[in-house]
């Protein structure tokens, strides 16, 4: 492509963020630390959230799904209207009703597991129902296929984007996915490589953001320390194709923090009391090709499956 041609566009979407000041560049997240350091997420860009299992990836991914698809910024009106953002969702590990519970209980606030346990008044049923007549409103498609390939979710990724125009796309999560070439079969590394690439290549493709979900190997856990990129599982080229690479942590179990339990309380009541109050989570942005690294802190709540915002006193 000649310079000719790339020039005025990338002068006309300066231009746009000048005029969208107060706004971000991408699509937000929904979390304004974050934001602020990412400018939201763009077109073309692979993100990757790492964690160890059971950490909350998947809970953040549907938590910032949330957020994406309440509001979106109107470049005609240079203001947020609703509905939001497009997003496909792509499960490998669960199934679209697991998703749609959590989405049910983080979104109207109610604890998943009195909903699991069928413990709700008439009132909360009344308000689980609202909120689900409101999320089916909203623009998400879930694909609920295990076992898929790249060159599969590729395909239908490309008809997503061509019949309903989705803006972002979640895959939940890298390691799941296979790859199907001859060279694949070589050893993990070398699939696992292939999967990373062409997740960048469909990036690029349909010039959406593409977040996709992985998970880390146990040095973290043996060593007591924190995530960093080397500790990405399988492979070193997830590194190399992200754009932006998240890593997430519980800080309780890093810092000292309270965690399983104190001498004065069994397991149960400190698991009990640590789910009413939330845990602070780390989120490590360990590489962004184009912006800024740090880390940040979230609250996670076990009782809705949600990511929040920490609030502004605890930072």
């Amino acid at each position: 492509m000649r310079a000719a041609e790339v020039a005025p566009r990338t002068i006309a979407m300066i231009e746009q963020l000048i005029r969208g000041k107060g706004f971000y560049g991408g699509i937000p997240s929904g979390f304004d630390e974050l934001d602020q350091m990412t400018t939201g997420f763009k077109g073309g860009e692979m993100i990757v959230i790492a964690a160890r299992p059971g950490v909350g990836k998947t809970a953040l991914a549907l938590s910032m799904a949330r957020h994406i698809l309440r509001q979106r910024l109107d470049p005609s009106k240079n203001e947020l209207v609703r509905p939001g953002y497009p997003v496909a969702f792509f499960s490998l590990e669960m199934s679209a009703q697991q998703l749609m519970f959590r989405l049910l209980s983080s979104h109207a606030g109610l604890d998943s597991e009195q909903i699991r346990r069928g413990q709700l008044s008439d009132s909360q049923i009344t308000a689980l129902r609202g909120v689900a007549a409101e999320i089916s409103d909203l623009p998400l498609l879930l694909d609920e296929s295990s076992l898929l390939s790249i060159g599969q979710l590729r395909a239908r990724a490309r008809r997503l984007k061509k019949m309903h125009h989705i803006e972002i796309l979640f895959i939940d999560y890298l390691q799941l996915l296979t790859s199907g070439t001859d060279r694949a079969r070589e050893s993990r590394q070398v699939e696992v490589s292939e999967i990373s690439r062409g997740l960048k290549a469909l990036a690029m493709e349909l010039n959406v953001p593409v977040v996709v979900l992985a998970q880390l190997n146990r040095k973290p856990e043996e060593t007591n320390s924190d995530p960093a990129l080397h500790h990405l599982r399988e492979s070193g080229s997830i590194e190399q194709d992200a754009d932006v690479v998240l890593l997430l942590s519980r800080e309780s179990e890093k810092e000292g923090g309270e965690s399983a339990e104190t001498p004065s309380e069994d397991e149960e009541t400190a698991r009990s009391r640590l789910a009413q109050r939330g845990i602070i989570c780390k989120l490590n942005i360990a590489k962004q090709r184009n912006g800024p690294t740090d880390r940040i802190r979230l609250l996670f709540q076990p009782r809705f499956t949600r990511f929040d915002s920490l609030p502004r006193e605890a930072r």
